[in-house]
Parts: C-alpha cells; structure tokens; sequence
C-alpha cells in the first residue's frame, strides 16, 4: 500500500522489483494528475493496481474480450489491471508495463477525478497517451515523445480533408475503432 494506490500482484521475487518501482512511479505520476487536474473532492475509493503473473491470468480476469489489450482501467470493479508482457527483453517488458500502467493510472484518476461526469474521449485518451510517454527518474518527471503517435499525426495532417472535428465529437466506440 502507497498514500493513494493499493497494488495486488502475484509476481514471483525476481520480478518484485517491477511492483516496487510501479509503487514510488504512481505516487510521483499522481502529483502531476493532481496538480494538471485539481481533485474537488477527495475519491470515494482507494486507487487499486492488480499486476499480474502470467498473460493467461489477466485475460482470465478481463475475460477474451479484452486479451488483446496490455491493462485496463476497469470502472466497475475500480481496479487498473495490467497485463505482464512475455515478449522482448527484459528492459522492452519492464517499459511496456510501466507506459501501460501510466496510461491506465491517468484514466483510473480522472474517473475519480471527474465522477459521475465522463471526460470527452480525445480529453481522456489524449492525456492518457501523454503521460504514458512519462519517465519517473530520481523522482522527477520527464516528458518523453511517442514518435509512433508524431507519426500518425503528421500523416494525418498532410491529407488535404484533415479535420479536428470528427475527433473532438467522437464517441469511445468510434474512437477505439
């Protein structure tokens, strides 16, 4: 347990370091959550992370249809849940877990944050994508840039029909389509 976060994992010990740096990361991300988005008042549940073991073990807990993803903030259950990766190196699993879990946390916040009123979807999954790209070191923050997102963007703005408007007025399923 941390000043905000719960985190529920069933890593083995060599992998317990990663739990401990996901406990000091949030804390350290969830100052700038605060101080970006001011709480109004103080959340009605305590900010629960569930890391688990084994990719079998999470789409178990999320169900099939959601395997395909690398965590999740799920409202109903007020639980972020993070998928351990089983692919490239160490150093490769480690960053994936930590963007996932940063991306997930800025959701699980603005819930909280935002509750009952539900942010517009580029507002949530914009800023989610921002502090994704974060990296926590000696506890200071660093803005890293997403070069796949620069990418996408920059295409998108070379077409002649590029409009900002579908965006802003995009429903979630349209938008994650």
């Amino acid at each position: 347990e941390t000043d905000n976060y719960i985190l529920l994992s069933n890593l083995k010990n060599r992998k317990h370091v990663m739990v401990r740096e996901i406990e000091s990361s949030v804390e350290i991300l969830r100052n700038a959550f605060e101080s970006f988005i001011p709480l109004s008042t103080p959340p009605e549940a305590v900010s629960v992370i569930r890391l688990f073991a084994t990719p079998d073990e999470y789409t178990a807990y999320v169900g099939e249809k959601m395997a395909w993803t690398g965590g999740a903030w799920i409202p109903d259950r007020k639980e972020l849940v993070i998928k351990p990766q089983d692919w490239g190196s160490s150093k490769e699993q480690r960053e994936s877990i930590l963007r996932v879990t940063y991306h997930e946390a800025f959701h699980q916040y603005i819930h909280f944050a935002t509750s009952p009123s539900v942010p517009a979807v580029w507002f949530n999954e914009g800023h989610a994508c921002f502090f994704e790209n974060i990296e926590v070191k000696d506890k200071r923050l660093a803005m890293q840039e997403n070069e796949r997102f620069v990418e996408k963007v920059l295409e998108s703005v070379k077409k002649d029909s590029f409009s900002l408007k579908p965006v802003l007025t995009m429903s979630y399923e349209a938008f994650y389509d």
